[in-house]
C-alpha cells in the first residue's frame, strides 16, 4: 500500500514545455524569493548565527526578479509567494516597489511577508496594505536557546498588538498549543496579520545540519515541498527547499540550478528535482540527507512519545476546499450538478458527489446551449480560482441564468481515497439533512486537533469536548470536559474523534445510556433516519464503486 499522496506526473520529465507549464499550473503552490538579503538579527536558531551571507545587503538584480515574475505569469500563478528566506524583509529598501510590481504582473496571487517586527511601524504597515501585501506574520523570538515559556511569549504577542493598535487592529483570535507556540491572528483592511512565538528549543529544524538543533532527529515522516515550492536565492540559485542555502557547500547538491540561466518551468523538473521527488515517493521514512533529520513540514501531530503517523500526516491532505464546496452545495439546496475536472480526479469526485446525494449532468459547459431541463444548480471544478469567473459567464450564456461555481481543489492538491474524506462528507450531509446545529466531540487526543479545521466549515457549534480522562481545561479555546459530569442533553449530536478506538468508544457512550441517534462516527456507518446500519452498508458500497 502507498505511504506517500503525492502526484506521479511529478516524478518523471514532461515531454514539452507546454506540459511542464500545465504542471507548474495545477502543482505549484509557493514561489519564495529572496528579494534582498539582510537581517539584522542573530537568532540561535538560524544559519544567520554563524554563516555571514547575511550580514550585508545584497539585492536581487530587478532584471532576474520581472524574469521570475513574467515566467509566474504566464501560468497565471495565483499561489503564494512570500519574500521571505534567511533576510529580513522590511530592511529592504525596495520591497514596496517589489510588492507593487508582483501586485501587478499577478493580480491573484497571495503575497506574504515573514517579518522580525523590528522595521514595522504604523506608515509600514499602511504602505504594506496598499501595495498589495496579503499577509503578513511577525515573529516573536527568544534570544537564548532553553528561555521559551507561554508566559513570556504571551507578552511578547501584547507587546506587538500595542504597537499596532492606534490603526484599530484588533487581534480577535488566538491558537496556541501549551509549551510550543502560540499564534494570533487580525485583519487590517485586506492584509491578514499574524503575530506568533515558538518554542524553537522543541520544533526547529537543523536547517541542514547548519545548526546545532534537533540534529539527532529521525524524521518519521516523507514531504511534499519539493513536489509543490521553488525557493529562489538573491543571485537566482533555486534550492531544494527552505532548510538548505547556496552559500553552504555542504548544501551544492540541492540546487536544481539558476533562473538567469534557466526557466522556471525546466527547474521545476531538474534533474535535482526529480531525484528527490522519487525518493521521497519511494520512502516511507526519507533515510538520505538533508531530509533524514528534518522536522519540517510535518503536522502538529507529535504524540508523548515523540512518534509521528503517516497516516495522520496523509490525512492533511485532506482537501478543505472540497468540504467547503459541498457544504455550499447543501445551503444552496442544490441536487444536480456539472463537474469540471481533470480525468485522473474525476472517479473520485464524482464517487464524492453521488455519495452525498448529487446527480451529475455529463454534458460540457462549451457546448451548444442546452435545455433548461438539463440546467445544473451548481457546478464544482478543478479549475484554478482565476478562471472561476470566465467559467461563470460561460454558464450563464449557456443556461440564461446564473449557476453557482465553487472550486473543490486549494493549492493543487486532491487526496483519493482517504477514509476520513468519506466520513466528513456524510457526517456533513446528516448536519444538513437533520438540521443538526450543537455538537460535542468525543476524545481530546491527536485525532481531534486534526479534525477541527475541518468541522469548523460545518454549520455547527462546538459546545465541548468530551473525555474520559480530562489533562486540560480546553483545547482550541474549546471546553474540554468529563464524560460522567457532562449533560448530553444540551446537544443535538455526538462526533466520535477516534480513527483507532471508534467502535470502544460507542460502546462506552451506550453504556452510559447515550441513544443511538445521536452517536456520529466518523470511519463507521452513520444511518439515515428510518434507514437500518446494515441497509446503509450495503448502499455506502454500492455508492463508493460507483
Amino acid at each position: 500500500m502507498r505511504q506517500t499522496p503525492f502526484p506521479q506526473a511529478l516524478l518523471n520529465h514532461p515531454r514539452n514545455r507546454a506540459q511542464r507549464l500545465l504542471l507548474m499550473t495545477r502543482y505549484l503552490s509557493m514561489v519564495e524569493m529572496e528579494t534582498s538579503t539582510f537581517c539584522n538579527r542573530r537568532c540561535y536558531f538560524c544559519p544567520n548565527a554563524t554563516l555571514q551571507q547575511n550580514h550585508t545587503q545584497k539585492l536581487m538584480a530587478n532584471a532576474l526578479y520581472i524574469k521570475i515574475l513574467t515566467q509566474l505569469r504566464e501560468i497565471e500563478y495565483n499561489q503564494i509567494i512570500t519574500y521571505s528566506r534567511y533576510n529580513e524583509p522590511l530592511a529592504n529598501k525596495n520591497i514596496f516597489e517589489n510588492i507593487r510590481t508582483a501586485r501587478s504582473y499577478l493580480p491573484y496571487a497571495r503575497l506574504h511577508i515573514s517579518t522580525n517586527g523590528d522595521y514595522l511601524n504604523l506608515e509600514v504597515l499602511e504602505q504594506l496594505r496598499k501595495c498589495g501585501l496579503n499577509s503578513l506574520r511577525v515573529g516573536c523570538y527568544f534570544k537564548q536557546p532553553g528561555s521559551f515559556s507561554m508566559s513570556r511569549a504571551q507578552k511578547m504577542c501584547d507587546a506587538v498588538q500595542e504597537r499596532l493598535h492606534p490603526l484599530g487592529i484588533c487581534f480577535n483570535q488566538e491558537t496556541f498549543i501549551d509549551g510550543h507556540y502560540v499564534e494570533r491572528q487580525a485583519h487590517f483592511g485586506s492584509l491578514a496579520i499574524g503575530v506568533y512565538s515558538r518554542n524553537f528549543d522543541v520544533n526547529a529544524t537543523s536547517r541542514g545540519h547548519t545548526v546545532n538543533i534537533n540534529k539527532q532527529y529521525q524524521r518519521p515522516i516523507s514531504c511534499d515541498v519539493p513536489f509543490r515550492h521553488l525557493y529562489i536565492h538573491w543571485n537566482g540559485d533555486v534550492m531544494l527547499c527552505c532548510n538548505v542555502r547556496n552559500d553552504v557547500a555542504e548544501h551544492a547538491p540541492y540546487i536544481f540550478g539558476n533562473a538567469n540561466k534557466s526557466e522556471l518551468n525546466k527547474l521545476f523538473f531538474s534533474q535535482v528535482s526529480l531525484r528527490y521527488r522519487r525518493m521521497l515517493d519511494a520512502a516511507t521514512i526519507p533515510t538520505f540527507r538533508p531530509c533524514n533529520t528534518c522536522n519540517f513540514n510535518i503536522p502538529f501531530t507529535r504524540g508523548t512519545d515523540n512518534t509521528h503517523d503517516n497516516e495522520i500526516w496523509q490525512s492533511c491532505f485532506l482537501n478543505r476546499e472540497l468540504l467547503k464546496a459541498i457544504n455550499e452545495g447543501f445551503k444552496l439546496g442544490a441536487r444536480s450538478c456539472m463537474l469540471l475536472a481533470e480525468k485522473a480526479d474525476r472517479p473520485f469526485l464524482e464517487n464524492i458527489l453521488r455519495m452525498t446525494g448529487f446527480s451529475i449532468l455529463k454534458d460540457s459547459p462549451v457546448s451548444k446551449r442546452a435545455s433548461t431541463s438539463l440546467s445544473p444548480d451548481i457546478c464544482f471544478t478543478t479549475i484554478p480560482d482565476n478562471k472561476i469567473k470566465a467559467i461563470s459567464q460561460k454558464l450563464e450564456r449557456r443556461y440564461s441564468h446564473p449557476v453557482p461555481v465553487f472550486s473543490m481543489i486549494d493549492q493543487g492538491w486532491l487526496q483519493h481515497d482517504n477514509e476520513m474524506v468519506y466520513g466528513l462528507l456524510q457526517l456533513l450531509a446528516l448536519v444538513h439533512q437533520r438540521g443538526i446545529k450543537r455538537i460535542a466531540l468525543y476524545g481530546a487526543g491527536l485525532h481531534t486537533r486534526r479534525l477541527l479545521p475541518y468541522l469548523m466549515i460545518m454549520p455547527l457549534v462546538i459546545t465541548a469536548i468530551i473525555d474520559d480522562n480530562p489533562t486540560t481545561k480546553c483545547l482550541l479555546k474549546i471546553p474540554v470536559v468529563s464524560r460522567e459530569t457532562f449533560d448530553f442533553s444540551c446537544i443535538d449530536g455526538i462526533i466520535i474523534s477516534s480513527d483507532h478506538f471508534e467502535k470502544d468508544m460507542v460502546k462506552r457512550l451506550h453504556a452510559s445510556g447515550i441513544d443511538d441517534n445521536i452517536i456520529f462516527p466518523i470511519y463507521s456507518e452513520i444511518p439515515s433516519k428510518g434507514e437500518s446500519k446494515s441497509e446503509l452498508n450495503k448502499n455506502r458500497i454500492i455508492k463508493r464503486n460507483g
